[in-house]
């Protein structure tokens, strides 16, 4: 067995070295040579079961769009415009919100809650992932200018809300597992969690919905959607502001999402409001290169509904030096930024 297995060793030097002297002849002879062309696909993936893959893991996406930032900004290593400065709203009145998977498990609480202190205040903060005992390392940095409250539903991916005191008075909080006849938790997923407040600058009140949709099942997320769609329709003119992550599955280059994506805004009860510029908001290394395996895509979202829809507003994926690739301490999520203008009643 040992000498078959140092024959099979010489026979395939021998091959390589014939390999690299073919090359080396084809080099001399054209002054060099071009990567071959990568033919990217860009349909919808297939679903990824969930019993053998975690529910934060992306599927697989198509190209990343690369932004061109301006000379005098910084990007980082892919090109990406590197934005986390407050976004410019000439109005105090402005409503400022952070919405962030901050990856449970696969993070460390105080260094996320370091990363959240680095960033500009904002009135409402809204967490996807969350164990609970690791918002409570969030809740106490944050202080006592913010009410804090987790979701009872998702184990430890749960959903969390920290909303400034002296700008809003909750009015009415709770988990919506059934709408009408849909069923948005059918038993171990993460119910939509929604908050009405009154606005204390403006009085104006308003709907918050925080979401964490099903990855693993698109039958599951499908549902979600649609029962997530009928219940926003049911608001009426109620200015709604719906924040998370959606797994939807938004690919720049196709200017597509999956069918869950379709289902939820087939009805235009809810508007997009698309991030500027279009960045990708998540990151999957399955084989450890150090390449994102899945770019240019959104799992995060933000949308508007009822009177929100005409209000001014925009959303930013934040970009941080450093940020992409994560490690075992920080999100494999970049946090979605979003500012709106309320209208007087």
């Amino acid at each position: 067995m040992h000498t078959s297995k140092t024959t099979s060793q010489t026979i395939s030097i021998a091959r390589t070295f014939a390999c690299l002297l073919v090359m080396s002849v084809v080099v001399l002879v054209t002054g060099g040579c071009d990567p071959a062309p990568v033919s990217v696909s860009s349909s919808t993936p297939a679903e990824i079961p969930a019993a053998t893959v975690a529910e934060s893991i992306p599927q697989p996406k198509a190209i990343d769009a690369t932004v061109d930032a301006p000379l005098d900004q910084p990007t980082n290593a892919w090109g990406e415009l590197i934005s986390v400065v407050p976004s410019e709203f000439p109005d105090d009145d402005a409503i400022r919100v952070l919405a962030w998977n901050i990856e449970s498990e696969g993070a460390n609480a105080d260094t996320i809650a370091d990363q959240i202190m680095a960033l500009p205040r904002y009135d409402i903060y809204g967490f996807s992932e969350v164990r609970p005992q690791d918002f409570a390392t969030i809740r106490d940095r944050l202080g006592n200018d913010y009410a804090c409250r987790y979701s009872k539903s998702g184990y430890n991916d749960r959903l969390a809300y920290a909303i400034r005191k002296d700008r809003f008075q909750i009015v009415n909080q709770y988990e919506l597992k059934e709408f009408e006849s849909h069923t948005l938790n059918p038993g171990n997923y993460r119910s939509p969690y929604i908050t009405e407040v009154k606005d204390i600058k403006t009085g104006r009140e308003l709907t918050l919905v925080l979401n964490h949709l099903a990855r693993g099942k698109a039958e599951i997320r499908q549902a979600q959607a649609a029962g997530l769609s009928a219940w926003a329709a049911s608001l009426g003119d109620t200015p709604l502001i719906a924040i998370g992550d959606y797994n939807f599955d938004y690919v720049f280059a196709t200017d597509k999402g999956n069918d869950a994506f379709d289902v939820f805004l087939k009805n235009d009860v809810v508007k997009w409001v698309r991030p500027t510029p279009m960045v990708d908001s998540n990151w999957f290394d399955g084989n450890g290169d150090g390449v994102d395996d899945y770019p240019g895509s959104l799992l995060d979202f933000v949308f508007v509904g009822g009177e929100a829809k005409t209000w001014k507003s925009e959303c930013r994926v934040l970009v941080r030096e450093g940020d992409f690739p994560d490690d075992k301490i920080t999100s494999d999520h970049r946090p979605v930024e979003f500012t709106i203008l309320p209208q007087a009643n």
